[in-house]
């Protein structure tokens, strides 16, 4: 098995080879080699920038949203 790299995924393996329950076992196990075929930089990259354009965007929409709150104390009476 090439699941050296991921101790879990071995062990869920085992389990699903020995369970012999027909089509599932064959579905479970086709399952986890295309998860040991992941290439797992996408999922860093895209939480990253994901992580990155929240972390910019939170605070603009915070204030946008107290100033809607609370227009009187807003110098920006009107934002449409």
């Amino acid at each position: 098995m090439k699941y050296l790299r991921f101790p879990i995924l071995a062990t869920v393996a085992t389990l699903l080879g020995s369970a012999h329950v027909g089509d599932a076992s064959s579905a479970g196990a086709a399952a986890l080699k295309a998860l040991g075929d992941i290439d797992y930089r996408f999922f860093v990259a895209g939480g990253t920038c994901a992580a990155i354009s929240h972390g910019i965007t939170t605070p603009i929409d915070v204030v946008k949203t107290r100033m809607q709150a609370n227009p009187k104390v807003s110098a920006f009476r009107r934002i449409s």
